[in-house]
């Protein structure tokens, strides 16, 4: 191996530790901020700047190969506030957002559409409101979406989307649902809604579905034949 060789693997090696270290201070940065936003986050005691090079055994942190956050799971951790703090921009690796079951509350951040590589996003049992924000829809990788038992109102398009739980929310009309599409949908469910009217059109483009919720509702008139048999 020749000396120039070795020096440039060697180079090669430092950035790839320099990118390594900007990146898990970035995250770090980012988890910190938004703890220090959260009314209540006794559960995550772990995180702070000091215990920085733990980052990947912090509580609800799990790391990649390469040591950048991979899925946050935070379920049930009491914590309060909103995600405003949450510069989602810093975790360019990260796949799976489950933080349900919490008390957070307003609207979801527009800059979720951040998040490239997300593959599962679970929000549910918590009080977000307003419509449901057209960014989650620019994730192009989104798989399994929960926002059961939130204030949202809204659909969609999703493309990539196999499980969809939007119960108990404000979806109000058939007429909301115009422009939704989940092409590859197998599992959706809109249970406990505000739904008036005939039965939401933009269901029976689901070609891939197996099973359908929309109970408790207020739809009136047939479910479509074509449905029908799909289901039985």
């Amino acid at each position: 191996m020749s000396k120039l060789h070795t020096q440039h693997l060697l180079l090669l090696l430092f950035l790839r530790l320099l990118i390594k270290k900007i990146t898990t201070a970035t995250e770090v940065k980012a988890l910190v901020k938004w703890k220090t936003s959260l009314t209540s986050s006794e559960s995550l005691s772990s995180w702070s700047l000091s215990n920085a090079t733990n980052l990947c055994h912090w509580t609800g942190v799990i790391c990649d190969a390469t040591g950048s956050v991979a899925k946050i799971i935070l379920p049930n951790s009491t914590l309060t506030s909103t995600l405003n703090e949450l510069d989602f921009a810093s975790f360019a690796n990260l796949i799976q957002l489950k933080i349900h079951l919490n008390l957070l509350v307003e609207m979801l951040p527009s800059n979720t559409s951040t998040l490239s590589k997300l593959t599962h996003l679970d929000l549910s049992g918590n009080n977000f409101t307003q419509p449901f924000p057209s960014s989650i829809g620019r994730l192009s990788e989104l798989q399994d979406l929960q926002l059961y038992n939130n204030s949202l109102s809204g659909l969609l398009n999703l493309q990539k989307a196999c499980r969809f739980d939007f119960g108990s929310n404000y979806l109000e009309s058939p007429e909301s649902t115009a422009s939704a599409n989940m092409p590859v949908v197998i599992f959706l469910a809109l249970n406990l809604n505000k739904m008036t009217s005939e039965f939401p059109p933009f269901i029976l483009n689901c070609s891939t579905l197996t099973h359908l919720d929309l109970s408790q509702n207020q739809l009136n008139g047939p479910i479509p034949a074509l449905l029908a048999t799909k289901l039985n």
